[in-house]
């Protein structure tokens, strides 16, 4: 089931905080590390937009059955997954001591997963040293960032193809459609180019927005299928349109 928008006013204010981006360059030491950080404002906002995921999943959930249900259940479980990791488990809110044996092996310390020996930096299994491409393709970040640009990027051309429309539609698999693929990836592309192209604090801090802007993604994914979902004249649409 293609999912999208009805009107262009979200892709026009893509454009704007892609412009507003480039500012990033611009930014002073000081308003780096207020914005960064384990409790700074980015990530502070990057944990309220997949709760808010989370929530719209659970609307899309109670809108549905069936494989529509097992989707909506998948973005429930993924934005809860990602909430934990972007907190720590919300080590960062109570402040509670990292188990010493996950600690042992976190390269930060923290109690997440992404951050262990193994997932962090690149290298997926300790021994693999003797491909270090395969090594830095399987790292936690990138295997995250493989799968987002697959769903939000590739999966919507794909389905434009008559026999994977077909099994997704078969699958009843929801999909962002043109207008919410033209409103994700500006934003997304000016920061991956600049942290890219930059170093430093400003390379982090780039890094830090684009994870902003996947998740707020998520959430305008999620927000559309629930709304799409109280809609039956809708969702009529939006199948015939697959």
């Amino acid at each position: 089931m293609c999912v999208d928008f009805y009107r262009l006013w979200p892709v026009y204010v893509s454009l704007l905080i892609a412009l507003l981006s480039l500012l990033i360059p611009f930014a002073t030491p000081e308003m780096a590390s207020w914005a960064m950080g384990e409790i700074g404002l980015i990530e502070r906002s990057t944990a309220l937009f997949y709760v808010g995921t989370a929530v719209l999943a659970s609307v899309a959930f109670a809108r549905s059955a069936g494989m529509m249900r097992l989707h909506a259940g998948f973005w429930i479980l993924l934005s809860i997954v990602c909430f934990g990791e972007e907190t720590s488990w919300l080590q960062h809110e109570f402040g509670f001591a990292t188990p010493s044996s996950i600690e042992a092996r976190n390269v930060q310390g923290e109690f997440n997963f992404h951050n262990l020996e193994g997932f962090h930096g690149g290298k997926f299994l300790g021994e693999e040293v003797s491909s270090p491409a395969l090594g830095a393709l399987l790292s936690a970040q990138n295997l995250f960032q493989i799968g987002f640009g697959f769903f939000f990027l590739i999966l919507p051309f794909a389905a434009q193809v008559p026999i994977f429309g077909s099994l997704l539609t078969y699958l009843r698999m929801p999909f962002p459609g043109r207008l919410i693929v033209s409103t994700v990836w500006p934003p997304i592309t000016v920061t991956l180019l600049l942290a890219f192209f930059t170093e430093g604090q400003i390379k982090d801090l780039a890094a830090e927005t684009r994870e902003l802007f996947y998740a707020a993604a998520f959430l305008l994914f999620t927000g559309t299928l629930a709304l799409t979902l109280r809609d039956p004249v809708a969702i009529e649409r939006t199948m015939n349109a697959n």
